[in-house]
Order: structure tokens, then C-alpha cells, then sequence
């Protein structure tokens, strides 16, 4: 029997102000009401480990995740179970959200048992707790987020459409078995399946009409950022404490980057240097993996 691997975690989790007093406000205090810390849980998508910078990393810029960082505590040692089907986020999402482990998480998949897994939801329990609850972001959970949280905006799936629309595609591909198309680049989206070598890319992650992290007009990220915002001026008007579920689709996709003038001058300077770099080094792929591939840098 094989035995399976145990690899980190790759989503990592973020306690951003986990037990944090964020003030509850001050007349809880002249009415005798219990003080309770509000949470703030922030998820970034497919996040290794080693992109952090208390983690070792000294190539990737992110400031503010880095300064949670060196604020609070990091679990070096927190492992992903690994999952029933390819999407791994989906069960490490439902494992989170239910306090099950993989195969117990796995089990309330089954739709006789959404009330039960409803009910036992981590939000859920903090709500009957007294608190109030938020959620924005990507869900990708089999339970209707509305009816989890007291409060949500902006619900996003795994991943983004990119033009895919999913009746019509399930219908493409019986065509494709039939034999009407002869090839399933016939009809799958500009999103997919490019840049084909030798036409021009028309695909661009920063125009809305391709159904992107830009669609709405507006990077999905800063959607969240601008959700979270709402939900503490929101919460600030409430004597409830607050549990915020804040979940960013970034960086799971790293094609979509942020229209911003100085992070792409950034990468440009990059992309530069490891094309100066490629140039000037000798093949350093071990020798049985050269007949197959060759040391190319993709961008």
C-alpha cells in the first residue's frame, strides 16, 4: 500500500487579527455586556508555504501579509489531508469550514446530510455563539454561503468563468464524442488554450468582457479589500462582535495580475533578467530529462 505523502498546506491561513480586541465598543461595557473578541480570517488560494517571507522567501513582495507575519504566530507544521476529487481547495475548504477530517468532511458532501453540515459550520456555531457573520470571496464550498452567514457579498466560485459557460460547454463536448467537431479547440473560450503559436493573443486578464478576475470592472482582490471594509463600518454600528471570512482567489491564478504601472515595470525588469540569465547558462535540467524537455523560462 502506498504510503501518502503529507505535504504543507497549501492554502495558507491567516489568522490577520485572530482573538483580536477590536474594540468592542464602549458602551458594551456600561450595560455589563461580555466582551468578546471579534475575528477577522483572511484566505489566500493556493498559497505554498515558502512564499512567505518569515518563511525563507526574499523573492516575492508582499508587504502586508509579512507584517501579519512578524505580528503573530505561524504554523510551520499544518498538513493538507488531501481531497476526494482534483479541486484540493474544495476539501480543504470543506474540512475548515465543518471541523471534519478528509473522509468525515467528505461524507456530508451527500445532499440528505447539507442540513446537518449547515447547522455545524463554523460560522454557524459563532453565530449561536451571539456573533455576527460576514463572508466575501471565493466560497467553493456545496453549501449556499447566504445561508451560512448572516451577512455576504460578492460570492465567487473556484475560479473564474474566462468565457465558460457550463451547459453549453457539457453540450460541445457530447457534440465532440458524435463527431460534429473534430477537435475541442473548435469551441473552447478565448480564455483556454492559449497563446496559440503563430496569432495574435486576444485574451487580456485586465478586460472585463472576458469574464476574469476583472469582471465587473474590478480585480476580484480589491473587491474583497473594499467587501471587508464595508463589513467593519457595518459591524462598527452593531453591539454583536464580529466574525469576518474574508477569501481571496489570489495567487491561485498568477496570470491575472493587478493593472498597476509599477508592479508591471517590476516584472518586465524580471522577465529581463531571467531572459539575460536563460541566455547566458548551460542546460541545467538533470540528464535524463533533456531528450524531453529543454531549460525554457515561461511567461
Amino acid at each position: 500500500m502506498k504510503q501518502v505523502k503529507k505535504q504543507l498546506f497549501s492554502g495558507i491561513l491567516i489568522f490577520a487579527c485572530m482573538a483580536m480586541q477590536v474594540a468592542v465598543a464602549a458602551n458594551d461595557q456600561e450595560h455589563g455586556l461580555q466582551s468578546k473578541p471579534n475575528f477577522v480570517f483572511i484566505l489566500s488560494d493556493d498559497q505554498s508555504f515558502n512564499t512567505l517571507k518569515n518563511m525563507g522567501n526574499t523573492e516575492i513582495v508582499a508587504p502586508n501579509i509579512n507584517e501579519l507575519a512578524a505580528q503573530g504566530v505561524t504554523f510551520s507544521h499544518a498538513y493538507n489531508m488531501g481531497a476526494w476529487n482534483g479541486a484540493v481547495c474544495l476539501a480543504s475548504r470543506a474540512m475548515l469550514n465543518s471541523g471534519r477530517a478528509l473522509w468525515n468532511a467528505k461524507a456530508l458532501e451527500d445532499k440528505q446530510f447539507h442540513q446537518q453540515r449547515r447547522e455545524t459550520t463554523w460560522a454557524n456555531l459563532m453565530r449561536k455563539a451571539g456573533y455576527q457573520t460576514y463572508f466575501t470571496g471565493k466560497w467553493h464550498v456545496h453549501l449556499p454561503a447566504q445561508k451560512v452567514f448572516t451577512y455576504t457579498r460578492n460570492v465567487r466560485p473556484g475560479m473564474p468563468a474566462d468565457g465558460w459557460n457550463h451547459a453549453k460547454m457539457i453540450e460541445n463536448f457530447n457534440l465532440l464524442k458524435a463527431g460534429k467537431y473534430s477537435h475541442y479547440r473548435e469551441f473552447m473560450p478565448i480564455g483556454y488554450l492559449r497563446p496559440i503559436q503563430g496569432q495574435v493573443d486576444k485574451w487580456s486578464p485586465t478586460d472585463p468582457k472576458f469574464a476574469g478576475f476583472y469582471q465587473g470592472g474590478t480585480h476580484w482582490s480589491e473587491v474583497v479589500k473594499q467587501d471587508a471594509v464595508k463589513f467593519i463600518n457595518q459591524a462598527s454600528k452593531q453591539d454583536a462582535p464580529f466574525f469576518m471570512y474574508l477569501a481571496f482567489n489570489a495567487p491561485h491564478e498568477q496570470v491575472d495580475l493587478a493593472n498597476d504601472n509599477d508592479q508591471q515595470k517590476r516584472i518586465k525588469k524580471l522577465f529581463a533578467a531571467l531572459t539575460k540569465l536563460q541566455k547566458n547558462m548551460n542546460d541545467p535540467l538533470p540528464l535524463k530529462w533533456r531528450p524531453k524537455h529543454s531549460a525554457k523560462i515561461i511567461f
